[in-house]
């Protein structure tokens, strides 16, 4: 049976809001939040880049904890595309840029397989380029 555009939706929002609700709302629920592996201040240029303390961005927690091999992996190449945070790998962007957020946030660095950058960096879109 095919589901319509608006059931693709609905189905699509139900997901979401499931992941989260397993997933995502685990660690705030927790007594023990904010583990130390999700602290901000361990990334491996904390307050630095996208992550600066007077920028948008300062104080955002790690998607993964720092010591998975994930985030290992995020950092590692990030590293090599000029971002040790690993912001550029998911979402692209200029990691060089650190004044102004239009150009911060266009295009992608050298060695990215991403093709322009991308605001959602969970997007099934951009998977196999990560």
């Amino acid at each position: 049976m095919l589901l319509s555009t608006a059931g693709m939706k609905i189905l699509t929002i139900f997901y979401f809001l499931f992941v989260f609700l397993t997933i995502g709302a685990v660690p705030v629920l927790s007594a023990e939040y904010p583990i130390p592996e999700m602290d901000p201040n361990a990334f491996p240029a904390p307050k630095t880049g996208c992550l600066a303390s007077s920028k948008c961005h300062a104080g955002i927690e790690p998607i993964r904890a720092h010591n998975s091999g994930m985030a290992k992996r995020i950092y590692d190449l990030g590293q090599k595309q000029g971002d040790p945070n690993g912001c550029v790998v998911c979402h692209g962007g200029n990691p060089k840029e650190e004044k102004d957020a239009k150009k911060a946030h266009s295009g992608t660095p050298q060695g990215s397989m991403l093709e322009a950058f991308n605001r959602h960096s969970a997007s099934m879109w951009i998977n196999d380029k990560t």
